[in-house]
């Protein structure tokens, strides 16, 4: 990071606070359904998403401490939507034990990408990260994987 904000990185940034203004003015919007917390997720998830974006454009990923940071939630984004839209079709809509399903691609991706942001941690030099991430964790493999799955959701799902 240059030390210099774009045009870009400033609308990233921006659409980031909206993301979380947003999370937060739901949430604490005074209703008991679960839809609402639901959509407080998706929002969060898609401010998350902006930041992941605003680590590669802004040039943070260059630093040892931001590069592989964990945010494998791409995968995320279907089966939020998906279940908000049933608490808005169901009458008294509740998250069942089965519906958890959804979220065990995200988990999966998740737990990958922190196994493979503290392995690498300890490593002060980038090129020993990248090594190690692509040859003992495949690190790109499983990126692959996981937005060839986001692909399949989405177009599966149509959203």
């Amino acid at each position: 990071m240059n030390g210099s904000i774009d045009i870009f990185d400033a609308i990233v940034i921006a659409g980031v606070i909206q993301g979380i203004a947003a999370t937060i003015a739901v949430w604490c919007y005074p209703s008991n359904t679960f839809g609402r917390k639901l959509l407080s997720a998706l929002l969060l998830t898609l401010a998350f998403l902006s930041i992941k974006i605003l680590l590669h454009t802004s040039g943070l990923w260059q630093y040892p401490g931001f590069r592989y940071f964990p945010l494998a939630i791409d995968t995320l984004i279907q089966p939020l939507f998906y279940l908000y839209t049933c608490s808005l079709t169901e009458k008294d809509f509740s998250l069942r034990r089965r519906q958890l399903w959804h979220f065990a691609p995200a988990a999966l991706f998740q737990i990958h990408a922190i196994i493979v942001y503290i392995i690498t941690m300890s490593q002060p030099d980038i090129h020993t990260k990248d090594l190690i991430a692509e040859k003992e964790l495949h690190y790109n493999a499983v990126k692959w994987t996981e937005d060839m799955f986001a692909l399949f959701l989405q177009s599966f799902t149509g959203f």
